[in-house]
């Protein structure tokens, strides 16, 4: 079963560095790397949980297309109502510290300044950017109070037995729309502007 698909901008599959001219405007942009992490990924039934994946955290990338389908065997006879995850990395996962799998630093979602993982990474460039190269960075993470952008997604459904995992995929358009380019191209700590950005998952990663 598939979890995950891949990003959607336009009513198509991203295509990473392609130039996508927004609406009737002259404005473009441009997605460079696109990552994020997805963990506790749990499915319930009338309120009681039936299965736990068993992987806590799964990094799925845009540039790495076999990340974006978390593939698995259900148990047999399963029925369940509700599938919850989180986006991101909780904090009791970043205060045990460098991990690896997933998790390793080496991909590229760690901060060894502060200490914690990167829930979601999306850097590229548009034309409203008023930065160099009209580039914007946007790298939402942090685990200690009042900053923990984690967020958790939930996702209901009707009841069947040996039901496939459905199929989420995230909205760039709705995301893009949702981002003034002019006054917001770079969030890289925890802050109030990162927890603003990351409110606005639970409305962007959607079901078809």
């Amino acid at each position: 079963d598939t979890l995950f698909n891949l990003p959607r901008l336009q009513g198509e599959a991203l295509q990473l560095d392609s130039a996508y001219v927004l609406g009737d405007s002259s404005e473009t942009v441009r997605i460079q790397r696109l990552r994020f992490y997805v963990g506790a990924i749990r499915l319930w039934r009338a309120q009681q949980l039936v299965y736990a994946f068993p992987e806590r955290y799964y990094l799925v990338d845009a540039a790495v297309p076999q990340s974006q389908g978390l593939v698995g065997q259900l148990p047999e006879g399963l029925v369940y109502d509700r599938l919850e995850l989180l986006l991101g990395v909780d904090s009791s996962t970043n205060a045990m510290g460098v991990q690896g799998g997933a998790l390793d630093p080496m991909n590229g979602m760690y901060w060894t300044w502060q200490s914690g993982y990167i829930n979601f990474k999306l850097e590229g460039t548009h034309t409203a950017c008023p930065s160099r190269g009209h580039a914007f960075t946007f790298h939402i993470g942090g685990f200690r109070g009042p900053y923990c952008p984690v967020q958790r997604l939930s996702f209901g459904l009707s009841p069947k037995r040996n039901q496939p995992l459905p199929t989420l995929y995230l909205d760039l358009d709705s995301l893009l729309d949702h981002i003034d380019f002019a006054t917001e191209h770079h969030i890289m700590s925890p802050s109030e502007a990162a927890m603003h950005f990351a409110a606005y998952f639970p409305r962007v990663f959607l079901m078809p």
